[in-house]
């Protein structure tokens, strides 16, 4: 029940504060021009690290599917080994 009327109170209270205001005319306790700049700055800091991000994840699925084909090209080559003589003459034929 206490809470209940810690969050009555606490709702007056509010209802009946007045809104200070700063000489530049923004309210007391906003961050101003100063945070609003560094938000921006971190803002296009995000977005320059979501793109990087973006071009290294499609290089490395570039190289994935590069590797694929070039192990599947290699798999679909017959294979030439040292098993396989009826290709090659001996070294004793001539």
């Amino acid at each position: 029940m206490t809470y209940l009327f810690a969050v009555v109170e606490t709702a007056q209270l509010l209802a009946n504060s007045t809104t200070q205001y700063n000489q530049d005319g923004s309210p007391t306790g906003s961050p101003g021009f100063l945070g609003f700049v560094a938000t921006f700055t971190v803002g296009v800091f995000i977005i320059l690290l979501m793109l990087d991000f973006t071009r290294r994840v499609r290089r490395m699925r570039y190289r994935n599917q590069y590797a694929m084909e070039q192990e599947a090209q290699q798999r679909q080559q017959p294979q030439t080994g040292d098993n396989d003589t009826s290709s090659k003459p001996s070294p004793t034929e001539k």
